[in-house]
């Protein structure tokens, strides 16, 4: 994990995203976690964003378009 020292931009956030069946969690082009488990991905990036101060942004269009098939 990174500390606030080393943050690029007061603006990063928490990127969380739905991409061919699988979750992910990245900050940047970090990825920190990948997984097919949405709870274990909402969970992880909730303590992420807590220990380093982001916010977290959610990125479901894939489910979105999904949904209207």
């Amino acid at each position: 994990m990174r500390n606030s020292a080393q943050r690029k931009s007061p603006n990063e956030f928490i990127c969380v995203d739905y991409v061919q069946g699988r979750w992910r969690v990245s900050i940047g082009e970090h990825v920190f976690m990948e997984t097919v488990e949405s709870k274990v991905v909402f969970q992880f990036a909730g303590k992420l964003a807590k220990k380093e101060g982001l916010g977290v942004a959610f990125y479901l269009q894939e489910l979105e378009d999904e949904a209207s098939n």
